[in-house]
């Protein structure tokens, strides 16, 4: 999903697969203070980095430079354009 305001692509999860909306990842190795993460069969862990990359491998939508959001732009589209916020916030 584009997002018109900051230039920024946002992905739109998927109901199974490596970008099923079920999966969830760890922010950091250090695991300490986080909720059990639960990722795609196969997958060495349950980083979202490791996950960044496998999307990036995959060349979602014909990209191949896709990233984590920043703080800033989290905090931006929650309280941006209706759409970008649904579809990212769903969850």
């Amino acid at each position: 999903m584009d997002d018109g305001q900051t230039g920024l692509s946002w992905e739109v999860k998927a109901e199974t697969g490596l970008r099923s909306r079920q999966h969830s990842y760890y922010a950091s190795a250090s695991r300490e203070t986080e909720q059990p993460a639960q990722c795609e069969p196969g997958q060495e862990d349950c980083l979202a980095v490791t996950y960044v990359d496998a999307v990036n491998q995959q060349q979602l939508c014909g990209h191949d430079d896709w990233r984590l959001p920043s703080e800033r732009e989290l905090k931006r589209c929650s309280t941006g354009a209706s759409a970008i916020r649904n579809a990212i916030c769903r969850r």
